[in-house]
């Protein structure tokens, strides 16, 4: 069983950072596996951008007897494993995530396999104790975002009953500030058409709360529209009104507050994207298997499906498209592969196909350019 192998020359790879470098080849490599799963699709914001339906509830029991004989399979024959959990929003079924993360942790020390893992949450739940069960599990990096100082942040950034989050939110992580716990969190602040000074207010507010601790670090991300029914409720912002935004931030914000752009290339360093990973798979509540956490009303997006067993039933002609980044390791390839549209997705050819590639799950009983049932 072969991994996807790049169609351009290594010796380029030495134009990338070492991270970079050491990102792209881990992720052809059959010894790492980072796993992304959605124990349950409902979510307790209504943030006004958001683009989810919430239409799938709770992992269901046959997925997570799936997820289990999945990594019964793997584990023994790797070196690294990456879990990650997203939403709807993750800790409305912790226990959930608990479990399986004990699962794993058990068979990662039995095997001497390295577990890391994250959680990409709203933070309304994530008090010290639960931080503390995850931590015990290797569960250290969290990400969660806000949208501006409270004025702001409350008006796009809701609950579900309507009410504002930035005082739930901030609570929390000032709890988890005043503890030893050792952890990682990104807070992700959204960059806006309309949220420039609300930015510049928050940054002065982060500044007093978390200077000097190292656990927490600061990301702008854009704020795109991804699809939310909304429209009228949020402000997105252009890719050079973004890069313009970011610049200004960074020039005025205190020196000593570091603050790092999250999805533009920085020079030589670029993040590779999960979706773009021949050995990264999502999978969502109802079994269904992904590559993107965005796109997931799109059929491009389902490659597969995980049984009960544990087999795991890939699309190979769509797993090759997700992976185009790692063949012409064009820096926008490999930071967001859904960039090229649907039609790239859906077309039966592929510019960058001069070499077969295998998956690193072979397929089982889908034919190339089947999709699995909805």
């Amino acid at each position: 069983m072969s991994t996807v192998q790049p169609l351009r020359p290594l010796h380029e790879l030495r134009s990338f950072s070492p991270e970079t470098q050491f990102e792209i080849l881990d992720a052809l490599s059959r010894r790492s596996f980072e796993l992304t799963l959605s124990p349950t699709e409902h979510c307790n914001f209504r943030c006004s951008y958001c683009y989810e339906d919430f239409a799938i509830g709770r992992m269901r029991p046959a997925v997570i007897a799936g997820v289990k004989k999945l990594l019964a399979r793997k584990i023994p024959g790797l070196r690294r494993l990456r879990l990650s959990w997203f939403g709807g929003e993750p800790l409305l079924a912790a226990n959930l995530c608990l479990d399986i993360a004990g699962y794993a942790m058990q068979l990662c020390t039995t095997h001497g396999v390295q577990l890391t893992g994250a959680v990409t949450t709203n933070g309304s739940l994530l008090d010290r104790a639960l931080a503390g069960r995850f931590a015990a599990l290797n569960h250290t990096q969290f990400q969660i975002s806000l949208d501006g100082d409270q004025p702001y942040h409350d008006r796009v950034r809701l609950r579900a009953d309507r009410s504002g989050s930035f005082n739930l939110i901030t609570g929390n992580l000032l709890a988890l500030r005043d503890t030893d716990l050792q952890f990682k969190i990104t807070l992700r602040l959204h960059v806006s058409g309309d949220n420039q000074d609300s930015l510049r207010s928050l940054l002065r507010r982060l500044h007093g709360w978390f200077h000097g601790d190292r656990r927490f670090e600061i990301g702008f991300h854009p704020l795109n529209d991804l699809g939310s029914p909304n429209k009228d409720a949020y402000v997105p912002v252009s890719h050079e009104d973004y890069a313009r935004r970011v610049r200004e931030l960074q020039q005025e914000m205190p020196r000593e507050l570091a603050a790092h752009d999250m999805i533009c290339a920085n020079g030589e360093s670029v993040h590779v994207c999960y979706a773009s990973k021949p050995n990264a798979l999502f999978v969502r509540a109802d079994g269904r298997v992904a590559k993107c956490t965005v796109a997931l009303d799109e059929r491009f997006n389902h490659l597969g499906r995980l049984n009960a067993d544990g087999e795991v039933e890939i699309s190979e002609r769509l797993m090759h498209k997700w992976t185009v980044g790692l063949r012409t390791l064009d820096p926008i390839d490999l930071m967001c592969p859904l960039h090229k549209g649907r039609e790239y997705f859906e077309s039966q050819q592929d510019s960058a196909a001069a070499m077969p590639v295998e998956s690193v799950f072979p397929p089982t009983g889908l034919a190339d350019g089947d999709r699995p049932d909805a």
